[in-house]
């Protein structure tokens, strides 16, 4: 037995170290993944809610926000207007 690790022993610690490393990252992943969807659909919701209540004009919206905005409202009305 070596007082000290052999470097076959400290290369075997780093690998390990290296794909508990990956492994916590894909879970920190995963959580995001699943959680910013819902955050981004509350907060459309919201500036939905808050331009139907004023009357306001959300123009700050990129085309692909609009979209999803339309989407969220017709999903609360239940009412799917076609588009012409």
């Amino acid at each position: 037995m070596h007082p000290y690790p052999t470097n076959k022993a400290r290369l075997q610690r780093v690998i390990n170290w290296a794909q508990d490393g990956l492994k916590q990252k894909e879970k920190e992943e995963k959580f995001v993944g699943d959680i910013v969807p819902q955050i981004r659909k509350l907060t459309l919701e919201f500036l939905i809610s808050i331009k139907n209540a004023h009357g306001l004009r959300i123009s700050n919206l990129t085309h692909k926000e609009h979209s999803a905005a339309n989407v969220v409202k017709e999903e609360q009305t239940m009412v799917v207007q076609p588009y012409i």
